[in-house]
């Protein structure tokens, strides 16, 4: 992904926004959906990621503004 990347919703591990293309730290990625500063993303295996501020609220409950690097969700 590139782009903005201030709750690290591009996948790759860090907050640094991105002007090209750069890999994210799950690889066989078949699917992928982007909310405002989120995303979530499927494996090839049928694994559910999620990365980016609002992946706190999504995976557990009542966190506020914490990022989340490519948390597992199923």
């Amino acid at each position: 992904g590139w782009g903005r990347n201030n709750y690290g919703q591009l996948g790759d591990g860090t907050k640094t926004s991105r002007t090209q293309l750069v890999q994210t730290m799950v690889s066989d990625i078949v699917d992928i959906t982007g909310g405002y500063n989120f995303v979530t993303y499927l494996d090839i295996e049928g694994n559910l990621y999620v990365s980016g501020g609002y992946a706190a609220q999504i995976t557990i409950p009542k966190q506020i503004n914490s990022n989340i690097y490519n948390m597992k969700i199923s």
